[in-house]
């Protein structure tokens, strides 16, 4: 007999909060369990008695449990895909581990898909905080030199900087120190409030004349940049949508087409090796999105869900 299932999901999913980026997948996660028949009851996450229930498999969200009783949920880098994962998400996902191989992905495939993708999101400057491009309408396009580098800084506390190699302020260093003659833009992440982080910036922009503070919008920026560097945020998953270079800091599920700084002492050998490659990158992003991640948009979603969960043992 199989093991009834807690979906511990948020109260914004459950009606209790309307936050419009879980529900579509929330509603298509409750109808594949109707028909997969299995049985289940959703579960406030804020009710916390019940994570570890024994004789239970548990759908979790926000999380990074790797355990054959848990499925980890949670939105991914783009509001229509979510990680409905073993392990976790971002670098604490399966997808970190898996073989991304490009001969295997049809050219034409990817070519529409990623130009589906660019209208769907560049086109409109929608990102998963801002579904509906209002933040990029409103805002100024900056003024760049184009082919710079821009820098995204991540919140010092999130758990996926338990996963960066090196600190903010050496991989800024080693920016700077391989910037060749570029300018170099560091934006600062909107829910920062780190004072340390204020002193580092306005240390730069008052020592630096080659380095620039900006609040500009990521799709602007992205766009004239020809570099972007960060540890392992949405910013540089979101840079792949313009086919720019990423050199990531930290360990990233999109490392299979950014260029990786492992260890500080080889950051001036990896920055040497940086190029474009906009087919390898089209081409992951149809294997990424397509085939690793789940939207409640698929065709094929209950099967998707199926078939994680008969890999963890559940069906």
């Amino acid at each position: 007999m199989r093991n009834e299932i807690f979906f511990h999901s948020p109260r914004r999913s459950l009606g209790g909060r309307l936050d419009y980026r879980l529900i579509p997948f929330s509603d298509r996660l409750r109808q594949a369990l109707v028909e997969i028949k299995v049985p289940h009851q959703f579960i406030d996450r804020d009710d916390f008695s019940l994570r570890n229930a024994a004789g239970k498999n548990h759908i979790t969200f926000h999380t990074n449990k790797s355990d054959p009783k848990y499925i980890n949920w949670k939105d991914g880098y783009l509001d229509d895909y979510h990680y409905f994962d073993p392990s976790g998400f971002s670098g604490y996902s399966a997808i970190v581990d898996q073989r991304f191989s490009p001969d295997q992905v049809d050219r034409k495939m990817a070519e529409r898909f990623y130009d589906d993708l660019s209208e769907k999101y560049i086109a409109t400057g929608r990102t998963k905080w801002d579904p509906l491009g209002l933040a990029y309408k409103a805002s100024q396009v900056p003024k760049i030199p184009a082919g710079s580098i821009v820098v995204f800084l991540q919140v010092h506390n999130d758990v996926t900087m338990k996963l960066a190699y090196t600190s903010n302020e050496k991989m800024i260093a080693a920016t700077l120190r391989n910037r060749n003659g570029r300018a170099v833009y560091i934006k600062r992440h909107p829910k920062c409030s780190s004072i340390e982080v204020t002193a580092m910036l306005k240390k730069y922009a008052c020592d630096r004349s080659d380095v620039y503070i900006t609040r500009g919008h990521v799709h602007h920026l992205v766009e004239q940049a020809g570099l972007v560097v960060c540890m392992n945020s949405g910013a540089g998953f979101e840079a792949l949508l313009q086919c720019v270079p990423v050199v990531t800091f930290a360990k990233s599920d999109y490392h299979h087409v950014s260029f990786t700084v492992r260890n500080i002492e080889m950051a001036d050998s990896v920055f040497s090796k940086v190029q474009t490659k906009e087919m390898r990158i089209k081409k992951y992003l149809y294997w990424y999105l397509k085939q690793k991640m789940v939207s409640p948009l698929d065709e094929n979603f209950t099967e998707k869900i199926a078939d994680t969960m008969a890999k963890q043992g559940w069906l």
